[in-house]
């Protein structure tokens, strides 16, 4: 989080991210304006099925509902299918240390009332580190039906699988780091 939100960061708890802070307290976290529950999971597994967040500091507003955290909150924009045409994007990232990232997203209408929206997205990273490592695989599906001008049904699933081993520390140092 704090790579896109300056003053905020999200604590990892045994590898999880809780709930945000922001401005230097606790915040909230909501999907598509649904609040969601205010524990250490509070945050996506994977990104895959995320279209934008948006991140405000300062007490969510009333039409939100209940909330108990005053440093701001951030809500998860989930990626919805496009009426208007198929449309399909490809991404791959190769980094440093054998860091690989690909995704294909894909979507379109069915009929004026029906439309779709795939997207999966793999990564396979090494480490500075030894035995240190991230696979993960990650698969988002999202159906909308319009029967009529009032009426919308959303459905959205997710599977993501990821192995990977946790570096607790920022400073440890590595065999290679040793012996120059």
């Amino acid at each position: 989080l704090s790579q896109f939100v300056a003053g905020a960061f999200t604590a990892p708890i045994f590898g999880n991210a809780g709930v945000p802070t922001l401005r230097g307290d606790l915040g909230e976290a909501y999907q598509n304006g649904q609040r969601k529950a205010f524990n250490r999971n509070s945050f996506p597994i994977s990104f895959n099925g995320v279209e934008a967040v948006d991140a405000v500091k300062g007490a969510p507003p009333a039409l939100f509902g209940f909330g108990n955290a005053t440093g701001g909150y951030v809500n998860f924009v989930t990626k919805a299918p496009f009426f208007d045409r198929s449309r399909t994007t490809v991404r791959a990232v190769v980094g440093e240390w054998e860091s690989y990232r690909w995704q294909v997203d894909t979507g379109g209408p069915l009929s004026q009332k029906l439309a779709y929206r795939f997207s999966y997205e793999g990564s396979d990273a090494d480490s500075f580190y030894r035995l240190v490592y991230n696979d993960a695989q990650s698969l988002y599906g999202a159906l909308t039906y319009k029967p009529s001008a009032r009426l919308t049904l959303d459905v959205n699933a997710e599977y993501a699988r990821a192995h990977f081993t946790e570096n607790p520390g920022v400073n440890r140092p590595t065999q290679a780091l040793i012996d120059s």
